[in-house]
């Protein structure tokens, strides 16, 4: 399960039906709010739906995106990695 850090206003611990702005996300995952937007774009990133026009991601859906995307070596990234760029063309 996802943790938020320390400068996150985020509460311990995360509830799994917690939903997330791309602000909150942003700072939990310590990426740029426009990364999480390009990834929206290009489909890479974790699921989101939006409400009210603002863009909010389950918790769930994120765990299962870091899971989904943990590699226990360098190698399983690049396969992944090339295998989404093939699927791509």
């Amino acid at each position: 399960m996802l943790k938020a850090n320390n400068t996150s206003n985020i509460q311990y611990p995360i509830h799994p039906l917690s939903l997330l702005d791309r602000a909150e996300l942003s700072n939990l995952l310590g990426v740029s709010i426009r990364t999480l937007a390009r990834w929206a774009e290009n489909g890479t990133g974790p699921k989101f739906f939006k409400l009210g026009g603002i863009v909010k991601y389950r918790i769930l859906d994120v765990d299962e995106w870091v899971t989904e995307n943990t590699f226990h070596k360098e190698s399983e990234y690049y396969v992944k990695e090339h295998t989404n760029q093939s699927n791509a063309s």
